[in-house]
């Protein structure tokens, strides 16, 4: 062998073995570890099993969303549930379940709901929640309050001081199932109502009244579309989540009237109707929208992004 030759053959020897020797060195203790990707991931502590929240997620979806509904619907939700998490984690890579309160079926439900469709279904989830890895709900570079419900009022509703939260048309969700909910109680009934929401006996004390002469003297602050902001009676202002609560409806978008000697009850939409409607996410999937247009629709001022 040439000397020449010899000389190139080392040289591609030192250029080859340079790096693996460099890093095992900055490997040893106390120099710089080669970073190891299971550090990027956040877990969830339920019981004695730890598992990741990308696989958490998925019974957690599976809950909020039918098998009926799009994948982009599946999508949407899945940032915004990994955006709840995230926001109860704060700082840290680890929580306890019982911290976040979210409802999930197990595999073993799963398995019953879907049936002979277990495989093909549970998938469906599972791909939703791999193609949207990581990523999160920011306004302004911080993590949103993921605000979601199920059916809104024709409109959904905003949020005072949430720049995210402003109010949207969301009027195909008046097809929705159970849209309306309509009964009548007795006078007595609504104003044991109004006493339970206000906490309060002497300023509510009631005269013998008509249902007329009751919602002539009733006020009601209203918010944007059909949602309410509070129910004032002899001077006493009740929240409408209150009022909500007490007479157990399935929004805070009522209407009070007189009717045949009773008082009637009208109702729109369910839930709160903040942030993103389930329902008119599924809609907006249906018509061709993807995941990330449903959340720029429902969220005002947002970025959907990873780490």
């Amino acid at each position: 062998m040439s000397r020449r030759l010899y000389r190139n053959l080392c040289f591609l020897l030192i250029v080859i073995l340079l790096p693996a020797f460099v890093t095992r060195i900055m490997n040893e203790e106390g120099a710089v570890a080669e970073r190891n990707s299971d550090s990027e991931e956040y877990y969830i502590i339920s019981g004695q099993e730890k598992m990741p929240v990308e696989e958490y997620l998925t019974g957690v979806v599976a809950y909020y969303m039918p098998v009926s509904y799009e994948d982009e619907a599946y999508k949407a939700m899945a940032v915004l549930l990994r955006t709840f998490v995230r926001m109860r984690m704060e700082d840290k890579r680890e929580i306890e379940e019982e911290q976040l309160s979210l409802p999930r079926y197990q595999m073993e439900e799963l398995e019953v709901m879907f049936g002979e469709d277990f495989s093909y279904t549970y998938s469906r989830y599972q791909t939703a929640i791999r193609q949207t890895k990581g990523e999160v709900l920011r306004c302004e570079g911080e993590l949103v309050e993921p605000y979601f419900h199920q059916v809104s009022a024709g409109m959904t509703n905003s949020l005072k001081g949430c720049p995210y939260l402003s109010s949207v048309d969301s009027s195909w969700d008046i097809q929705a199932e159970n849209f309306l909910s309509l009964f009548t109680i007795s006078v007595e009934e609504f104003y044991a109502g109004l006493l339970k929401a206000s906490g309060s006996e002497e300023a509510l004390l009631m005269e013998e009244a008509s249902a007329e002469e009751f919602m002539e003297r009733l006020v009601v602050e209203e918010r944007e579309g059909e949602y309410k902001q509070a129910v004032v009676w002899n001077g006493v202002r009740i929240p409408a989540s209150k009022v909500q609560e007490a007479f157990g409806l399935r929004s805070p978008a009522f209407s009070f009237e007189a009717y045949e000697g009773r008082i009637r009850i009208l109702t729109k939409g369910i839930g709160h109707g903040l942030g993103l409607s389930l329902h008119g996410a599924e809609y907006m999937a249906l018509e061709g929208k993807s995941y990330r247009e449903i959340l720029a629709y429902y969220y005002s001022n947002i970025t959907v992004s990873g780490e």
